[in-house]
């Protein structure tokens, strides 16, 4: 078969394949229903052009001949009907009156078309064969021409003013298609054929029907057309690398004639292998200068748009980057609007965050987060076009969706997207020019949407870590404890405004040093947390000032973590305690002070009985001063009752201005001793077993002795009246434990005098917690116990269960513990036993005497 007999068959079988598909898309619109039979007509024609270049029989030459006329009028009302419907989207049928004005001289035409009046019969002329016209011809061919001309006029007209700009696309598509194929079928099948020229038109002619039928096929089925300049620029990349290629091709094939003398076919052969591999370094060649030099605007903005999703990445200010990619996007798109969106969890919707214009933001504050619009988009994952959805969707699914558009004056809503999640939403608006978003357009803002979202998420995390930096710096700089903090190396990474005040310490001299710039106490403990050996809660330590007083503080340390589990470094948090400690001791000395009422109460009493004796006696002795009885009597009884009121006044004065201590080297173990000695009468008296339970042979600790002892002999008697009032039973037990603890916290750096332990032995409390220690002395007794309403008050001047005694002996106990910087607990049950433990720090200088 001749190749040009075959390019007229391929035509007419690609115009039904063409109407059939179309019509399969949507069978009940107008649009491809008019589209549909257009190409039918067009691919009948061609046909009956096949037939006519390939039949041999005169009759069978003439039947085809009448029916190519006869699809050329069925292709000129069909087209009519077509202009008219498109590019409207309804789909109901125009009024039958249009049928009839476009179909009864179409129907006239195609009937003319069978009769002689059109054509009387086709003949030979050695070159090919030509058909006889008849007298009606130009009737025919001035309908032919009205038709398609009022077409193409419907279609021009329709461009100019329809509102959609998608619609404007598809009219250009078809217009400038139509225009290419009409011409050349009026040129080619009617004014060369009236001029006596036919040799090209019956095989040319069907084939710039192909231009027309394949334009109007992309703009009815694709939602999303390609720019008619990107088609253009494809189709001139595609002619120069077909040109450079055959140029190649050629030249190889004389090249390897001339030089190496092989077979045709193997010339060919190689030939066409070298021209394929070149085939895709040339397309890179050629595409580069036409998109350069012919296309430059288009090649601009995707350079632009490619270099600005990659720096993208490099802005970590979160409204820089937020503020550029809407005003950048939209220069480069050259868009009239332009929004972006985060989510704002509070308020349950989309938020504007950066826009153009600025007002866009300020109408009514976004998209909410169960519209149809963000549901679609987070579930799809793809770009939403309100072409789109205008064009494929009914209005009733599509008025959810134009509302979301028209309140973001949007044509676009691309979905950015990071790790599946939808993080925020851009949205651009109408091109400044009559432009829509192409195909192109699209899928480059699809990639740009999925490099926003990571370019954000970046920034949305770089502004959280900035957000927390500054929110716990405000938190130490305004907490009113001091906060220092170290890594694992020892060097101190935070040292907040309070620490500062507190320590009289700068920070600038401070961080990024070791923690040889702190107070040994602080010092040691932030060294036992880091080290894992031990942490601290609210520990009472004591430091030295710059000007000589002592500081007390209340520290506490952790240890810090990273989100495996692994120590990075330890924070240490303390707060002063000065002002309460004078406030404290003010408050004792009131307390004292307030004392004095309920002791002259007590007084009034204790001294009134033995004043009641005296003055009897007093009163009675100038009757009775002969009898010597009476002499001997009153001077016993007024010995002991002065001395009664005496011991009442000593304790007294013991409580409220008790004597300043004289520290010295002391031996716990020796006052114990002495204590139990001093005891031993009552102890035998009241059948107690003592129990001694000294874990060391020596307790040396600097204090004062007698006040020590006092203290201790305060507690055993206790014990013994304890023992002695339970009833039905005849002794019980004390026991009195001496021995060295392990501190898990460094007390303070020098005893409650430390200036003056300091200058007599040198020796600070133990700094390290290799060499830390306390003295524990515990006294138990098996006596009735405290109950536990009692328990809180027992250390309280004046307060007694007993009946006979003052409530001082526990108060004095307790003042002298504290002046020692140690301090005192207790624990009792009731008919069980009382325990009493006494903590007292121990000098370093003896801590590494027992080592």
């Amino acid at each position: 078969m001749h190749i040009e007999l075959l390019s007229i068959l391929i035509t007419a079988l690609v115009n039904f394949i063409l109407a059939t598909y179309v019509l399969f898309k949507n069978s009940r619109r107008i649009i491809n229903i008019s589209f549909g039979f257009f190409a039918y007509s067009a691919g009948l024609w061609s046909l009956a052009l096949f037939i006519i270049g390939s039949a041999k029989d005169p009759t069978m030459l003439k039947f085809a001949g009448h029916v190519s006329w006869f699809a050329g009028a069925m292709m000129a009302c069909n087209f009519l009907l077509f202009a008219y419907v498109f590019p409207e989207t309804r789909d109901e049928f125009p009024p039958i009156r249009m049928f009839l004005r476009i179909y009864v001289p179409g129907a006239l035409a195609a009937v003319l078309a069978f009769t002689p009046l059109v054509m009387i019969g086709i003949r030979d002329v050695g070159t090919g064969v030509r058909p006889v016209y008849g007298k009606g011809i130009l009737l025919y061919v001035l309908y032919c021409l009205a038709f398609t001309g009022y077409g193409l006029f419907l279609l021009a007209r329709k461009y100019l003013r329809h509102p959609g700009r998608f619609e404007r696309v598809q009219l250009k598509y078809m217009f400038w298609g139509l225009l290419v194929s009409i011409s050349g079928v009026v040129v080619m099948a009617l004014l060369l054929p009236l001029a006596g020229i036919s040799r090209y038109s019956t095989p040319l002619t069907p084939l710039v029907t192909l231009v027309a039928v394949t334009s109007i096929s992309y703009a009815i089925v694709r939602h999303r057309l390609m720019d008619l300049g990107v088609v253009f620029r494809n189709a001139l990349i595609y002619a120069s690398v077909a040109l450079t290629i055959g140029i190649v091709l050629v030249g190889s094939i004389l090249l390897l004639d001339s030089f190496l003398g092989l077979s045709t076919r193997a010339n060919v052969f190689l030939a066409a292998a070298f021209a394929a591999i070149l085939v895709q370094p040339v397309r890179g060649w050629v595409e580069l200068p036409i998109d350069r030099y012919f296309f430059r605007g288009r090649y601009d903005y995707k350079a632009a748009l490619t270099e600005f999703s990659s720096s993208m990445t490099r802005i970590l200010d979160l409204e820089d980057l937020q503020n550029r990619i809407v005003h950048e996007v939209a220069a480069m798109l050259q868009v009239k609007t332009a929004a972006l969106l985060l989510p704002d969890p509070d308020e349950k919707r989309f938020t504007v965050r950066a826009s153009l214009p600025v007002s866009l933001g300020e109408s009514d504050g976004g998209v909410p987060a169960d519209s149809a619009i963000v549901e679609k988009l987070g579930k799809e994952h793809s770009l939403c076009v309100k072409d789109e959805f205008r064009r494929t969707l009914p209005y009733p699914d599509f008025a959810p969706f134009e509302k979301e558009f028209d309140r973001m004056e949007a044509e676009v809503f691309i979905p950015l997207i990071y790790r599946g999640e939808l993080i925020g939403l851009l949205t651009l608006g109408e091109k400044k020019l009559t432009d829509i978003y192409s195909n192109e357009d699209l899928n480059l803002l699809a990639t740009l949407g999925n490099q926003v979202a990571v370019a954000l998420e970046n920034a949305l995390l770089h502004h959280t870590v900035i957000m927390l930096k500054n929110h716990n710096e405000n938190i130490l700089r305004y907490m009113s404890s001091g906060v220092i903090a170290i890594d694992r190396r020892g060097i101190i990474n935070t040292f907040n405004d309070k620490a500062q005040e507190i320590l009289r310490l700068s920070s600038q001299g401070v961080i990024n040093q070791k923690t040889d710039m702190l107070p040994a106490v602080l010092r040691a403990m932030l060294t036992d947390t880091i080290s894992g050996h031990g942490r601290y809660s609210n520990r009472e330590v004591q430091i030295l000032s710059e000007t000589g007083s002592i500081l007390h503080l209340s520290a506490s340390t952790s240890l810090i973590k990273d989100e495996k589990n692994e120590v990075t470094g330890a924070l240490l948090v303390f707060n002063d305690l000065t002002e309460m400690k004078v406030l404290e001791g003010e408050m004792w000395r009131a307390d004292k002070l307030a004392s004095l009422g309920t002791l002259a109460a007590g007084m009034a009493h204790e001294i009134k009985n033995p004043l009641v004796s005296i003055k009897t006696f007093a009163q009675l002795l100038p009757t009775k001063y002969e009898d010597k009885e009476f002499r001997d009597i009153f001077s016993t009884i007024t010995v002991e009752e002065v001395e009664r009121i005496n011991s009442i006044v000593e304790k007294l004065l013991e409580f409220a201005r008790p004597s300043a201590p004289l520290f010295e080297s002391i031996d716990v173990i020796e006052i114990v001793e002495e204590v139990l000695l001093l005891l031993s009468t009552e102890i035998t008296k009241h059948h107690v077993t003592v129990n001694k339970k000294f874990e060391v042979a020596s307790a040396p600790i600097i204090g004062d002795k007698s006040q020590l002892k006092q203290a201790l002999l305060n507690l055993c008697l206790n014990s013994l009246q304890a023992i002695d009032a339970v009833k039905d039973r005849d002794g019980g037990e004390l026991t009195i434990a001496v021995g060295f603890r392990k501190s898990r916290y460094r007390n303070i750096e020098g005893l409650g005098h430390a200036q003056l332990a300091h200058m007599i032995y040198g020796a600070d409390i133990a700094a390290s917690a290799e060499d830390a220690e306390i003295l524990l002395i515990k006294v138990r007794d098996s006596g009735r116990g405290i109950s536990r309403k009692d328990l809180g008050r027992i250390f309280d001047p004046f307060f007694t269960t007993k009946e006979k005694g003052l409530g001082l002996g526990l108060a004095v106990v307790h003042g002298i513990i504290e002046e020692h910087s140690g301090n005192i607990t207790v624990e009792s049950s009731e008919n069980i036993g009382t325990e009493f433990v006494i903590s007292l720090p121990v000098t370093q200088i003896f801590a590494k005497e027992r080592v």
